[in-house]
């Protein structure tokens, strides 16, 4: 499947978020194809469809595509754009941020961002608050 218009919410079979696809991002229905367990699936984010005066517009719940994580662990891509994390670095928590968003950011393993700011996000499931700063390690 290939994402035209908006954001889908991808999340692990254990519940924890694993980031948004964005316009021009893909997923596939890998657990048909190779007879195996879903690893993930996919949604519209809470709040994220609005109508023409861009107020939110409830979506229901309802069948979702299934995506699967890659056979191996998956370390983000650098990307030419992306901040350099540099000693004592930074990050203010903004709309739409997610650990996995801000870990591709910074090219930073979701897990290492988890473990350098234990006190805020004791663990990948935890939700982020607008206006929380995280260290970058």
């Amino acid at each position: 499947y290939f994402v035209c218009r908006g954001e889908l919410e991808a999340v692990g079979a254990d519940g924890v978020r694993l980031g948004l696809l964005g316009e021009g991002e893909f997923f596939g229905e890998m657990a048909v194809l190779f007879d195996q367990p879903r690893a993930a699936t996919v949604a519209p984010p809470v709040a994220s469809v609005v109508d023409a005066s861009g107020a939110p517009v409830v979506v229901e719940p309802g069948p979702a595509p299934v995506i699967e994580p890659a056979p191996s662990p998956i370390r983000p891509s650098p990307s030419p754009a992306a901040p350099k994390a540099a000693p004592g670095r930074t990050h203010t928590v903004a709309a739409k941020d997610t650990l996995f968003s801000i870990s591709r950011r910074y090219n930073v393993s979701v897990a290492d961002l988890v473990a350098a700011n234990r006190a805020q996000v004791p663990s990948a499931s935890t939700p982020l608050r607008i206006g929380m700063v995280l260290r970058i390690p």
